[in-house]
């Protein structure tokens, strides 16, 4: 079994090298060829993702899905409804897609004007494109929608989360956390470099999936954009200047008295911990992060709705923008923010109580195979003040390893989907670029670029991730072997190693630890593996899941 994994991955990665330093493909050509397939076609919209060029057109045409497979340089292509996926692939997509706009010359502008004409004078067409909508599964038009919205940041993932890797790894060898001090100001300085770039991604990440999401289910990007800025941490510094009198028997927010910020229900959502301490510092940004973006942009976008019904023409170009952003704030501060705050609490006390005592082996169990649908929704913030609790209590975080598991088991499914993808096709070469961050604790691309589209991959990744939890939740209830890190934060999968000990006989050891660890690694790859093997088998010909093996 082990073979088997070291030789699906080896052909994993010389693949990706051999595909990365392809440059003989000519990128005008290829446009060019494209453009020529479409020119009976009125272009309404171009955008890219990670491996596709994405044509929407005013009409449906059914003969362009085979004139486009036979485009040299074409890897394959999935057509829904007036929408042409064009597989191209990692690395020249994007070089195709400049090239093809400049044939084109379609710009934002051109693009909305044609689109509100073709719902204009094609409304015999547009009737028929939502007749065939209502006819596909709910579930994935759903799923293919999010895959859009995550698709075009992978890349920014796969960066982020090494970048992110590196900070883990300094801050845990240069940081003591018992007396919160650096032990080298070099290390503490190239701390905040690789710091500053994580918290602009965040920031960015956020923006763009609310701009994204509003975008791809059909909202206003514009209010999007400002929801997602929201829960990003510039935020949280307008929100904490909302809070008057912090600290005394006199608090209030926005004019309106508070006893306890994270018993009210105005300020619940927007509590901050201090992640070196775990104390309450005040408020901060929203928590909830991508369960909160999607509550209020389906808001924004039932309510733009019920704008374009009631609001003038004449008007609508002031009226609408400045009511619609002024109610999707105060909705976000008074309804979605706390309901996402409560969200918050409620995972802390079940990551809380079920990572102890006689039942951590089925806590823990619950706990990982939970935890995938956490990072998706966002609400996985709510372990942060259990990892101080635990650190403070313990000396070490012995949450932090057993949820990593989870992303162990993403990347055992991602080689079985490696192996059931098409040879040469281009869910081979996404895998092949997403594995590397998958190994080193970075889950995300593999969660939006494989699983998460396809649904039964996502599901079997967390009924793996049991096993390795069962596993180490035994370990503590049994054995009596507590697997942890020796700081409170500090890098995922491979590189956890290097933070990696165990309490055992009242002393740490480090060569159980990590022998526990990588027996926890192990398991969670070989379930992965089988399950998703298993879960296709089961689930390969059921017409309602896209598998998309191209």
């Amino acid at each position: 079994m082990l073979w088997i994994i070291i030789n699906t991955y080896y052909t994993m990665f010389k693949n990706a090298i051999d595909y990365r330093y392809n440059k003989s493909v000519d990128y005008i050509k290829v446009a060019q060829a494209i453009r020529d397939v479409f020119k009976d076609n009125v272009i309404v919209n171009v955008t890219h993702c990670l491996t596709r060029l994405r044509i929407k057109t005013q009409t449906v045409d059914v003969s362009l899905k085979e004139k486009i497979k036979n485009v040299d340089g074409v890897l394959g292509v999935i057509s829904a409804n007036n929408e042409y996926q064009i597989i191209i692939g990692p690395g020249h997509v994007d070089h195709v897609y400049d090239e093809f706009v400049k044939i084109v010359q379609l710009n934002t502008e051109q693009q909305n004007t044609i689109a509100k004409d073709s719902a204009k004078t094609f409304g015999h067409d547009e009737k028929i494109l939502n007749q065939k909508k209502h006819q596909n599964n709910i579930i994935a038009n759903s799923l293919s929608k999010f895959a859009k919205i995550f698709a075009p940041i992978i890349p920014a993932f796969i960066a982020a989360g090494i970048l992110a890797s590196i900070a883990s790894i300094i801050q845990t060898t240069s940081y003591d956390f018992h007396t919160s001090t650096w032990k080298n100001s070099t290390a503490q300085s190239w701390y905040y470099f690789f710091d500053f770039f994580i918290l602009g991604w965040q920031t960015a990440f956020l923006i763009f999936v609310g701009y994204q999401f509003m975008e791809v289910f059909g909202g206003k990007g514009w209010i999007g954009g400002l929801i997602g800025l929201m829960f990003t941490p510039l935020a949280g510094t307008a929100f904490n200047g909302m809070l008057i009198g912090f600290g005394t028997e006199h608090m209030s927010f926005l004019g309106i008295p508070v006893k306890h910020i994270t018993e009210n229900w105005m300020t619940s959502g927007l509590v901050h911990y201090n992640s070196q301490t775990g104390d309450v510092d005040g408020l901060g940004q929203a928590t909830g992060s991508i369960f909160g973006i999607i509550l209020i942009c389906t808001c924004a976008i039932w309510l733009n709705k019920m704008f374009n019904k009631f609001v003038p023409h004449v008007i609508e170009y002031v009226l609408t923008p400045v009511a619609l952003t002024l109610i999707v704030l105060l909705l976000a501060i008074f309804i979605f923010i706390p309901i996402s705050g409560y969200i918050f609490f409620a995972v802390t006390w079940l990551f809380e109580h079920l990572n102890s005592g006689a039942i951590a082996p089925f806590g823990n169990a619950i706990l990982v195979g939970l935890f995938l649908i956490a990072v998706v929704f966002g609400v996985h913030q709510g372990f942060i003040p259990v990892y101080v609790a635990l650190f403070t209590k313990t000396g070490i975080n012995s949450l932090f390893p057993v949820l990593g598991m989870a992303g162990a088991s993403q990347v055992g499914v991602a080689i079985a989907m490696f192996l059931i993808a098409k040879k040469g096709g281009k869910l081979r070469k996404q895998i092949a670029s997403a594995i590397v961050p998958g190994f080193l604790g970075v889950a995300e691309p593999l969660i939006y670029g494989v699983s998460l589209p396809r649904i039964v991959p996502l599901f079997c990744a967390c009924i793996a991730g049991i096993f390795p939890g069962f596993f180490m939740g035994a370990l503590s209830a049994w054995a009596h072997i507590h697997v942890g890190i020796q700081s409170i934060f500090g890098p995922s999968g491979i590189l956890c190693l290097i933070a990696i000990t165990a309490q055992y006989n009242g002393a740490f050891n480090i060569g159980i630890g990590v022998g526990c660890f990588v027996a926890s690694l192990l398991i969670s790859y070989i379930a992965g593996f089988f399950i998703m093997l298993l879960g296709y088998k089961l689930f390969k010909n059921n017409q309602r899941i896209q598998w998309n093996l191209e």
